[in-house]
C-alpha cells in the first residue's frame, strides 16, 4: 500500500446534515424544496401543491419506464422533474421546468447543515498535505457545489464528484476510481469515508482504495473501523500514522 496522499468523503450525513440522517421521511429539505417549487408554478399559474409534488415523485418512475428503484444509474433532478410536472398535468416547457428546479435546489441546500467537526478536520487534513474529494449520490450536482459554496468549503475541497455528474451511483467502483484519477492520485493511496457500510465502505474497498472509515454518526457501528464523528477519525489517522 502506497502512503496515503487523499480522503473522500460521502456528502450527506457525513459533512452535511439533513432530516433524513435521522430516518424522517420525507425530510425537512426535501419538504422546503418542494415548497420552493410549488411557490414558482403558483406565480406561473399552475394549483400545485406540495402533496400533488409528492405524489408525482411516486410516480416519475413509472412514467419515465424505469425499472428498479435501485438502478446504479442516476436520473439527473431536472429529468425526474418532467415527469413529476407531466404527472400534474403540466406540460414541462424548457423555461418551466428550469425554473422550477432551480427553486428546488435553492430550496434543498438552505435547509441544509454542515456538521461542526468538518471545518476542524479539513483543515487539519489540508495541512498535512492532503487531498480532498467528495463523492456523493445525488440527483443534483448543483446541490452539493452550492452546499459547499454556502458553508465555506471551497479552501478544502480539491474536487466533488456526484452519481449525477458521472451517471451512476456508488457502490460501483467506476465513480471512485474517476475519482481518484481527477485527485491525480492512485485509489491505494486513498481513504474513503462515509455513514453508508454497503455503498461507502463496501465500495470504496471493492474499488481499490487503501481503506474505508465506517462514520456512524447516527446509527450503531457496524463495521470496522468505525467513528461516530471525524475527531474520532481524526485520532484513528494519527495512530495509524498515515
Amino acid at each position: 500500500m502506497q502512503r496515503i496522499k487523499g480522503l473522500t468523503f460521502d456528502a450527506g450525513c457525513t459533512l452535511f446534515y439533513e432530516d433524513a440522517c435521522v430516518g424522517r421521511s420525507p425530510s425537512a429539505t426535501f419538504i422546503n424544496g418542494l415548497s420552493r417549487a410549488s411557490s414558482f408554478l403558483r406565480r406561473n399559474g399552475y394549483n400545485i401543491d406540495v402533496e400533488d409534488l409528492m405524489e408525482g415523485f411516486k410516480h416519475w418512475r413509472e412514467l419515465a419506464g424505469v425499472d428498479e428503484q435501485e438502478s446504479p444509474r442516476e436520473y439527473w433532478m431536472l429529468y425526474r422533474l418532467y415527469f413529476v410536472l407531466k404527472y400534474n398535468g403540466i406540460t414541462p416547457a424548457p423555461d418551466l421546468v428550469m425554473g422550477v428546479y432551480r427553486e428546488y435546489c435553492h430550496g434543498f441546500v438552505e435547509t441544509v447543515k454542515l456538521y461542526d467537526d468538518v471545518k476542524p478536520f479539513l483543515k487539519w487534513a489540508k495541512e498535512r498535505g492532503l487531498r480532498i474529494g467528495i463523492i456523493s449520490n445525488i440527483s443534483s450536482h448543483e446541490v452539493t457545489i452550492e452546499a459547499v459554496k454556502i458553508h465555506g468549503l471551497l479552501g478544502y475541497i480539491d474536487i466533488v464528484i456526484t452519481s449525477q455528474l458521472i451517471g451512476v451511483k456508488k457502490p460501483l467502483p467506476e465513480i471512485f476510481v474517476s475519482t481518484a484519477r481527477l485527485l491525480g492520485l492512485e485509489p491505494d493511496s486513498i481513504i474513503h469515508i462515509g455513514d453508508n457500510e454497503v455503498v461507502d465502505f463496501d465500495g470504496a474497498l471493492n474499488a481499490g482504495y487503501a481503506g474505508a472509515i465506517y462514520l456512524a454518526r447516527h446509527k450503531p457501528c457496524s463495521r470496522s473501523p468505525c467513528c461516530k464523528d471525524l475527531y474520532c477519525v481524526m485520532e484513528y489517522l494519527e495512530k495509524q500514522r498515515l
